[in-house]
């Protein structure tokens, strides 16, 4: 699983509490992490939630890495 923003992808005021929650350095070597993964001939699927959540229920979005970040909250 990786970090939401490693792509600075998420806009606004929220994007940039992300990054200083998160810190840039973490968030470089997670967007590091991430190249090596897309580079290599493996099939894979990034998992970057914003928020976990317990509710009893599937709750989640499929999007592409050039799409734009929807959404906060992923059920566990």
């Amino acid at each position: 699983m990786l970090f939401l923003g490693i792509y600075d992808e998420v806009p606004g005021a929220f994007g940039r509490w992300n990054a200083q929650a998160i810190g840039t350095d973490t968030l470089r070597t997670y967007r590091a992490a991430a190249d090596a993964i897309t580079s290599s001939d493996l099939d894979y699927t990034m998992l970057r939630p914003a928020w976990l959540w317990d509710e009893d229920e599937i709750d989640y979005e499929v999007i592409a890495r050039e799409d734009p970040f929807r959404g906060t909250a992923v059920s566990r």
